[in-house]
């Protein structure tokens, strides 16, 4: 199991209302995850990784929300925890960069959670000011991804 999953992983259960998770990996083993903290592995020992914590996505500054607003700009977010992707496939044009027109309901990019990949579209039709989050970036649920200029 990546890293990068098991991170993706752990911000899940963070966020949900589960006390206990237990995933049986063939290459990794069994992995137990509660609330309490502990993490057991009767095959292996594994270092648990340091999630940092981050602001929640109401916390954003609000000069930040304001200007937003003010500009008249629509803010697409991610509707869960899991993984920014700005392209279809590693060798394929991102779906959307700064300065591009979009129309409403085209894909904007694509955030991979649990090893499944859902396509965020365009809540309005406009033009790209700015994307929020980098290729392959964690993100979170009610993170700004782009900002639209209707």
């Amino acid at each position: 199991m990546k890293m990068q999953t098991l991170r993706a992983i752990l911000e899940l259960f963070e966020h949900s209302s589960a006390t206990e998770l237990e995933i049986d990996n063939a290459a990794m083993g069994k992995v137990r995850i509660s609330r309490t903290g502990s993490v057991v592995s009767p095959s292996t020992t594994l270092p648990m990784p340091v999630v940092e914590p981050t602001q929640p996505p109401t916390a954003r500054p609000a000069a930040q929300q304001a200007a937003a607003s003010e500009e008249g700009l629509v803010e697409i977010t991610s509707p869960f925890v899991g993984t920014f992707y700005e392209a279809p496939a590693p060798s394929e044009p991102a779906f959307a960069k700064t300065g591009d027109k979009v129309s409403a309901g085209q894909v904007l990019c694509i955030i991979e959670a649990m090893k499944l990949m859902n396509e965020i579209p365009a809540e309005v039709a406009g033009e790209i000011v700015e994307i929020c989050v980098k290729n392959e970036q964690p993100v979170e649920h009610g993170q700004v991804l782009f900002r639209i200029r209707p």
